[in-house]
């Protein structure tokens, strides 16, 4: 991937994440490949003595849907030592909330815990290229960071995302809540 195709034009996010920008942007780092750690933590039930028994299921990566904190940039393919699935990296949670330039890497050893970490940097960046930090707020309703341009609005009830030109109209939904309440009189 040439990270030319993902620069901000300015020294702010638009489209793009300049925190992503300027991670990749480290010569020493070279960090393009995007691993998924599928393995997820699933409670199950509870013992005897009520503390919850918890497996581990693997769930298939999902585009539309994943959490930041399950995305890894990885600067090697992920390492195995004596068969642990260990990642070298950070995860791009981590590479969003930073504001300093000031990254740090680490090796993820799974240790105990069962990890498997899938290549996703093929599907990942061609989303990323086509759609930008949208990839992250697929409903268009979070904030993010310098995005106060994101958005054209259509009189008082359409909008469409300047960045991946989705169209939204709005709706009003109305919620009633109903409370009882026990008086004496």
């Amino acid at each position: 991937m040439n990270i030319k195709q993902i620069k901000p034009k300015g020294k702010d996010s638009d489209k793009y994440s300049i925190q992503l920008y300027r991670f990749l942007s480290k010569k020493e780092l070279k960090c393009d490949k995007v691993y998924y750690q599928a393995m997820h933590p699933v409670k199950v039930g509870c013992d005897e003595n009520h503390e919850p028994i918890t497996q581990y299921q693997e769930m298939p990566f999902d585009i539309n849907d994943f959490n930041l904190c399950d995305i890894f940039l990885s600067f090697q393919p992920a390492c195995y030592v004596e068969d642990r699935n260990d990642i070298t990296g950070t995860n791009l949670q981590t590479i969003l909330g930073n504001r300093k330039d000031k990254y740090e890497i680490y090796c993820y050893a799974c240790g105990l815990s069962p990890r498997k970490y899938v290549d996703v940097s093929e599907v990942f960046w061609a989303e990323y290229i086509k759609r930008g930090r949208c990839i992250w707020d697929r409903k268009h309703n979070r904030w993010l960071q310098d995005d106060e341009d994101r958005f054209t609005y259509v009189g008082k009830n359409s909008r469409r995302c300047n960045w991946c030109g989705e169209w939204q109209h709005r709706e009003i939904h109305k919620n009633v809540k109903i409370e009882r309440k026990e008086i004496w009189v």
